[in-house]
């Protein structure tokens, strides 16, 4: 019962950084992508 518990615990924190690295990367790149538009 602890195993599982553990377990479902590590792919929550694995998720948890998957998903604030996407967010991140959709946020640095719509910043570029603004910037690119403002300059031109």
């Amino acid at each position: 019962m602890k195993d599982i518990i553990f377990l479902l615990l590590f792919l929550y924190i694995i998720c948890m950084y998957i998903y604030i690295y996407l967010f991140m990367n959709l946020f640095i790149i719509s910043h570029t992508f603004i910037y690119m538009l403002i300059n031109s």
